[in-house]
């Protein structure tokens, strides 16, 4: 048996880094936000759920993001529980969500946000006002891709500190004695 794979050497996350290194920033960025808008409104209409979309589970060949890390989720013997299958009405959107969650701080952590309390401020007064002279640095390197970050802001928002919480959850059931 020969299997054959397409070798696809950059991830989002390294064509987000290298766009803003080459001055692009501003072209590539909406483009992404696009594609991850389009893609996962398609995967949600299908009534798939991949829900692990960041930009080093998403591939990039000339300008077209493909997603990867699938997981378990398309095996051919992969079913759902019906209490699983009963829940996923209730994920609609989470795909979108955590795209965009993880896209704007991967970005704006590479114009030089670089702790999450920094990107959560800067997302808390994009949400707030899409005007903020807070975005001022961000909208001089992505031009009006700042204006999408401050339209989904608030779902950053939202997503940054959810995920914060279960983690903050996490941490204490893994250190809490015997």
């Amino acid at each position: 048996m020969v299997f054959f794979l397409e070798y696809v050497p950059e991830t989002l996350g390294a064509w987000v880094r290298r766009s803003l290194a080459e001055g692009t920033g501003a072209t590539v960025f909406p483009q992404a936000v696009d594609q991850l808008l389009e893609a996962t409104a398609w995967m949600n209409r299908q009534g798939f759920q991949h829900f692990d979309v960041h930009p080093g589970n998403i591939l990039v060949r000339n300008g077209r993001l493909l997603f990867t890390d699938f997981g378990l989720a398309l095996h051919k013997d992969f079913e759902l529980t019906a209490e699983e299958e009963a829940s996923m009405p209730a994920h609609d959107g989470f795909d979108r969500d955590s795209a965009l969650m993880h896209l704007f701080h991967w970005t704006v952590f590479e114009i030089g946000y670089t702790s999450a309390q920094e990107r959560l401020e800067l997302l808390g007064a994009a949400a707030a006002d899409a005007a903020t002279p807070a975005l001022d640095p961000v909208r001089a390197v992505l031009g009006d891709g700042a204006d999408l970050i401050a339209e989904y802001a608030g779902i950053a928002v939202y997503m940054t500190e959810m995920f914060e919480a279960l983690m903050q959850d996490a941490l204490a059931v893994r250190y809490r004695g015997p």
